[in-house]
């Protein structure tokens, strides 16, 4: 699943106009990857292990010397409901 959004991210990139390595694509060739060698494989299936990978998104501009980011669209994790079925659209 990781490599099909990541092909299919590639391809939009490409034709936007917008590929990071862009300029660095040898002639009649697509541009180098990208991504890192291997995606980063998780289960989201407890409270723990949400509030871990929004601390590691949350964090990752920050370790990396970018401003933190604020998105309004960004609502605070409320807990995975108890009793039945949970379905995420």
């Amino acid at each position: 699943m990781a490599n099909l959004l990541k092909g299919a991210a590639t391809r939009a990139a490409i034709a936007a106009g917008v590929h990071p390595l862009a300029a660095h694509a040898k002639p009649g060739e697509r541009p180098p990857p990208m991504w890192a060698a291997h995606q980063w494989k998780t289960y989201l299936d407890t409270e723990r292990s949400v509030e871990e990978a929004i601390a590691y998104v949350r964090d990752n501009p920050i370790k990396e010397g970018k401003a933190e980011q604020n998105w309004s669209f960004i609502t605070p994790f409320a807990g995975i409901p108890t009793g039945g079925w949970t379905t995420y659209h």
